[in-house]
């Protein structure tokens, strides 16, 4: 009897041990679906993307504002979707230019043209700052701005610079 006795009670102890460790694999489950839940929330189909998907329309009115200054001669359009071959949504970041040949992706244009419509976009992201932030930008600092552009587009962003300032 006395080795009954120390085998229910080994086996009392055992099942305290079992609880507490069933308690812990809980917990810890618990744990692991947070921290997978703030993988999404933060990886790049998260709340970064809801921030850029938000701010879209107010940096297209922007651009379209900055654009007129080269006499609506492109437009731009920014997506955060492409659709992938198996008809799915693919979070992305694209520029697609629009001019007298129709619209196409960034890319395609020529490289002054690239860099004339980049430089209108990084203005534009600047005046999209500034305006979030509720601050008036003072300086902008551009560095290599007019390296690849032609007297004519340099003038172009020249103008869209200086009416910044108003």
């Amino acid at each position: 009897t006395a080795i009954l006795v120390e085998q229910a009670k080994r086996h009392e102890e055992e099942m305290v041990i079992l609880e507490i460790l069933a308690q812990k694999q809980a917990q810890d489950i618990r744990q692991l679906k947070m921290f997978e839940t703030l993988v999404r929330a933060f990886g790049k189909n998260g709340i970064a993307q809801l921030l850029i998907d938000t701010a879209l329309p107010q940096l297209q009115d922007i651009l379209e504002t900055l654009l007129e200054k080269l006499n609506h001669k492109y437009t731009i359009k920014l997506s955060t979707q492409e659709e992938t071959k198996g008809n799915k949504a693919k979070e992305t970041l694209g520029i697609i230019v629009g001019d007298w040949m129709g619209e196409r992706d960034i890319r395609d244009f020529s490289g002054g043209e690239q860099k004339l419509l980049k430089s209108v976009i990084r203005i534009a992201l600047a005046v999209f700052q500034a305006q979030r932030s509720g601050s008036r930008y003072e300086i902008l600092i551009i560095d290599e701005a007019f390296d690849a552009l032609d007297r004519e587009n340099a003038m172009k962003v020249l103008e869209i610079l200086a009416s910044l300032q108003d």
